[in-house]
Formats: C-alpha cells, sequence, structure tokens
C-alpha cells in the first residue's frame, strides 16, 4: 500500500480544525471582522472566507491518489466512475439535508428542529458508517444500513421549513458545504479519469472553467452565462489542488527538488497577481463566488500547502507535537458532523456557554478548544474502528 502523503493529510487536518473553529463563531460575541465572513457586497474577504476554498483545494490534493489506489487494486475505469458517483450523491444528499435543517420552521413540523437535526445526524452515521474493522454480523450491517436510511426518509416526509416567506417543504437554496464538494468532486475526478490523467487535459479544463466563472457575471453580453450546477469557483479550486498535486507532490516534469519549489511559488503568486488584476471588474466575494476571490483563494492555497511541506521537510519532529489534530485530516466527514449532533443537544437542554467565555479573546479560546476536543473525541472513535466513510 502506497504510503500517505503526510503534508496533504496535515493540511486537511489543519484546515478542518479551522473550519469547526470558524463554524463556532456564531456562539461568540464581540470578536474581530477581520475573522468573520466578509458581507456580500464588501470587497474583500475575512480569515474564515479562506477556509473551505482550501479544503476544495485538498479534495483536488487527493484525487490522484484515490484514484490510482482503485487502479492498483484492478479496478476498471467503469467501476472507478460508479464509485466517484456513488460518493458524489452521498456528500450531495448531506449537503441538501443540512442546508435544510438551517431552514426548519420549529413551528409547524410535529418535532422541533434541533431534534430533526439530531435525527439527520444519527441517520446519516448509520448510513455512512465504515464497517471494516467492526466484528459484526452481515444481518446487523444490514439492519443498521436500513435503520439510516428509514430515519432520512421520516425526516424529509415531516420537514416543513422557512424559505421567503414561504413555508415550505425541503428546497436547494444551495448545495451546502458537503453539496458543493459532492459535485466539484464529480467533474474534477471524471475530468482526471477520463482524460486519462493527463496534465495537459485537466489544464485545459482549469482555464476553461476560469473563463465560466468570470461569465457567470455575464461579463460579454454577446456570449449567454452558464454555470455547471455549482459556481465555477468550486471547480476552479478543486481542479487546481489536482494540478498542484500532479506537478508538485507527483512531479509528473521529474524537476528537481529546489527548482519544483520555485516553479510552485511563482505560480502561486501569478495567481495572486491575477486575482487582484481581475479585481477591476470582479470586487472579491466570496457570496458571489467571484473569480478574484478563487484565483486569490488558489493563491493562498497553495503558498499553505507549500508552506507546511516545507516545515514538515525541514523537522518531521514537529509531527509528535501536533499528532493530536491528524484524526481530522483522516476521519474528516465525522470531525464535521460531530458538532451538528453537539449544538442540537445543547440547544434542546436549555444550556448557554457563560458571557465570559463567549465573548471576545477568550470566546475565541472557548471555540478552538472546543475544536481540538472534537477532533480528540474522533481520533478515540478511529481508534475503535469507527469512522464514516463515503
Amino acid at each position: 500500500m502506497k504510503k500517505r502523503i503526510q503534508t496533504i493529510d496535515y493540511l486537511r487536518a489543519i484546515t478542518m480544525l479551522l473550519m469547526i473553529f470558524v463554524n463556532d463563531f456564531w456562539t461568540l460575541k464581540n470578536i474581530p471582522d477581520w475573522l468573520k465572513h466578509a458581507p456580500a457586497d464588501f470587497d474583500g474577504m475575512g480569515f474564515s472566507d479562506v477556509i473551505f476554498p482550501l479544503f476544495l483545494f485538498i479534495v483536488g490534493l487527493s484525487i490522484p491518489y484515490a484514484i490510482e489506489a482503485r487502479m492498483n487494486k484492478g479496478e476498471d475505469s467503469y467501476n472507478i466512475f460508479l464509485h466517484i458517483l456513488k460518493r458524489s450523491i452521498s456528500l450531495i444528499v448531506m449537503g441538501v439535508m443540512m442546508v435544510n435543517y438551517e431552514n426548519a420552521n420549529n413551528e409547524v413540523m410535529i418535532i422541533s428542529k434541533y431534534s430533526w437535526g439530531l435525527i439527520m445526524a444519527f441517520g446519516i452515521v448509520l448510513l455512512w458508517v465504515n464497517f471494516s474493522g467492526l466484528k459484526i454480523s452481515d444481518v446487523t450491517k444490514k439492519f443498521i444500513r436500513a435503520l439510516g436510511v428509514i430515519l432520512i426518509i421520516f425526516l424529509c416526509l415531516i420537514y416543513k421549513g422557512n424559505h421567503g416567506a414561504e413555508i415550505t417543504w425541503m428546497k436547494f437554496s444551495w448545495w451546502g458545504i458537503l453539496g458543493i464538494i459532492g459535485w466539484s468532486y464529480l467533474l474534477i475526478s471524471s475530468i482526471y479519469l477520463f482524460g486519462k490523467k493527463n496534465i495537459k487535459i485537466i489544464f485545459i479544463a482549469f482555464l476553461l472553467l476560469l473563463f465560466l466563472n468570470i461569465q457567470e457575471g455575464e461579463y460579454y453580453n454577446l456570449i449567454p452565462e452558464f454555470k455547471i450546477i455549482v459556481s465555477s469557483s468550486n471547480h476552479i479550486l478543486v481542479s487546481g489542488g489536482l494540478l498542484f498535486s500532479l506537478l508538485y507532490f507527483k512531479n509528473v516534469y521529474k524537476l528537481e527538488k529546489i527548482k519544483l519549489f520555485k516553479v510552485a511559488f511563482i505560480i502561486s503568486i501569478t495567481l495572486l497577481l491575477f486575482g487582484l488584476f481581475l479585481r477591476n471588474d470582479f470586487p472579491i466575494s466570496k457570496i458571489y463566488s467571484t473569480p478574484s476571490w478563487s484565483t486569490i483563494c488558489l493563491s493562498i492555497s497553495i503558498i499553505s500547502c507549500l508552506s507546511l511541506d516545507f516545515i514538515l521537510k525541514l523537522n518531521d519532529s514537529l509531527l509528535k507535537y501536533i499528532g493530536f489534530i491528524k484524526p481530522a485530516g483522516t476521519s474528516t466527514l465525522m470531525c464535521y458532523l460531530i458538532p451538528y449532533i453537539i449544538y442540537p443537544i445543547i440547544t434542546l437542554l436549555g444550556f448557554r456557554w457563560p458571557e465570559l467565555i463567549s465573548n471576545g479573546g477568550i470566546g475565541l479560546l472557548k471555540s478552538m478548544i472546543f475544536s481540538i476536543s472534537i477532533i480528540v473525541f474522533c481520533g478515540i472513535l478511529e481508534k475503535r474502528k469507527l469512522r464514516l466513510v463515503v
């Protein structure tokens, strides 16, 4: 079995840690604006606006290794594509459920919004728990999966939510974080798989996606706007991660390490300057998924990856000090889901954080401790072979 790339695992772990951290900001007061998401019409971005793009970039980094591992097991392209499709649909379903949870109406459903969210989280666990390593019978496995399906169907049947001024059944106002990952993973993995892993084909696709991202604002009047389900900005970040993985980690052009590092650094600076140039016509905005935002975030992602890779190669003993966060890079979906269990339980119990530890710098410390605690807990679950796999 091919050794995992430590830089990718730890970059994913750090990103998930920060994602849980910034997602907990809603429990805090009086924290600096630069840490939050920037408003839609503000030309710029906050720290929170960089985290999800970095995760999409990491999805792209992992694609070559995931597909290569299946090919090494003797799987053909058709079966690998079916696996990609299954993973994508799973992520999209989870994303849609989570988005609708946000809009669920407490007053008109037969159960409370928070009970609905808690059942949703347990249903996801039952449906996508990884049974390998667990000593349970096939009958029990089928029962667990069936129970997960029943719970999700039940939630869909009873759902009522606020969508604008209306109370309606589920709507896809947006696809959610997991849904966006699912759609982007489906497109870019398919291009890589059926493009025969050709870096030139992927680069052409990247340029086309960049053009589509520019045209999402109907920049060229004579050309219609076109969107591939979700904004091309998301596909740009995943395809950018894939290209960087091939260039840097797989080193397809067989460059010397120092030259490889310089080329990667120059690419990141070029993307940054290009994003700033686009800013003249496209203000930086995560909400509107502008091309200036996507290219600047891609630059930041590359620089972050290069920096971490350099640090780990310079001093790999550092791993023993940050090893406790690694489960966030290997049990990522479980780490992301656990807050969807904790928050509803806290609300249903009527618990509220004391003012002292939900305010300012102390509140930020509380959120970081909360994030680390989730990751440590996921590490305990991972040792007991409890992981979610899609």
